[in-house]
């Protein structure tokens, strides 16, 4: 099963190169122009990932060692590339369409929409094959993309729900209430503000120290120094700022042991991307969308990553955290071999 739904999903990305050899006064601008071409060609990914006759024409533009880390796999080109061919084949009205994109120095983050109608049998990595519904599938995904100096894409991380991707391809009984419900919001929403360095920097800053003390150390008011108390989390059902402390109080009850990471973070204006995990020994209970799961005293790890903007006083206002369910739940013993 899990081997079918990794295989389905795939991505490839071009990159737009910024010419080398400049002098050493235009590097601060070469810089800068280098990551704005990341962003741009992050960009434009989304939009020829929906036709597949354009696929081969970014062959070039990746690195030699380029890796895919999506859904608890690690994809070549070759690989990630057929992938792609084969969602398209089977939606062939698929968009993926960006909602905001972040870049700094050689990273770009970013979330998308990805939508289409299964309406063709889809190939599955064991040779199986999908029949189509004839349904939508929409998906909400947060990526984060590493590009070389010279512009080239050697590493892709990838967050989404495959537990509401195989329930929407009717591979897979999702439990009731498992499957976040679509929270709508003002597109105004997704636009970068423009800020100081200093503004962005501290916001990276208070992030990074605030969720490292409620994760690790149990100071779950320490949010309060990097979160507007009118703070939204977006995924799932839509939560406040008492709701998430809630949230992360009960996966540390889940796990006593717990050790936190915040890594890759990005920052542009007033938006910020990062990849977060959790680990520890699955000793305690734990309610899943009003399932109790019983624990495993085995290890357990949970990755994310988080797309957030912030108010103009630098505290975050609103958040999009995407995790796999499905990958959860396999380790909390909840699926069939």
């Amino acid at each position: 099963m899990f081997s079918r739904i990794r295989s389905t999903f795939a991505f490839v990305f071009i990159v737009l190169a910024i010419a080398a050899s400049l002098p050493i006064v235009g590097i601060a601008q070469a810089q800068t122009d280098q990551t704005a071409a990341n962003k741009a060609a992050a960009a434009l990914l989304l939009e020829v990932m929906s036709d597949a006759a354009r696929l081969d024409e970014f062959d070039s533009y990746v690195s030699e060692d380029f890796a895919v880390h999506i859904a608890g796999s690690t994809l070549d080109w070759a690989a990630m590339k057929g992938g792609a061919a084969g969602v398209l084949a089977a939606m062939p009205d698929l968009r993926y369409t960006p909602l905001i994109l972040v870049a700094e120095g050689n990273y770009v983050g970013m979330r998308y929409e990805f939508a289409g109608t299964f309406t063709n049998p889809m190939a599955n990595f064991d040779g199986t094959m999908s029949d189509p519904t004839g349904e939508p599938v929409v998906l909400y995904s947060n990526a984060i993309l590493t590009f070389t100096d010279d512009g080239k894409l050697a590493g892709y991380q990838e967050i989404f729900d495959t537990l509401s991707f195989a329930a929407q391809l009717g591979q897979f009984p999702a439990p009731e209430g498992m499957i976040p419900p679509v929270i709508e919001i003002d597109p105004a929403v997704w636009t970068l503000q423009a800020t100081t360095a200093e503004f962005t920097a501290a916001l990276k800053d208070r992030l990074l120290t605030a969720n490292l003390a409620a994760y690790d150390q149990g100071d779950l008011d320490a949010l309060d120094a990097a979160y507007a108390p009118d703070f939204t989390s977006y995924v799932g059902s839509a939560s406040d700022l008492a709701g998430t402390k809630a949230g992360i109080a009960a996966l540390r009850a889940a796990m006593p042991d717990m050790v936190s990471t915040n890594d890759t973070l990005i920052a542009e204006g007033n938006w910020v991307v990062y990849r977060w995990t959790a680990s520890g020994t699955f000793t305690g209970g734990f309610d899943m969308a009003g399932m109790v799961v019983p624990p495993t005293n085995q290890p357990l790890f949970i990755e994310g990553i988080a797309v957030a903007f912030a108010n103009e006083d630098g505290l975050i206002a609103g958040e999009w955290s995407e995790i796999d369910n499905m990958t959860i739940l396999a380790q909390m013993g909840m699926l069939g071999q």
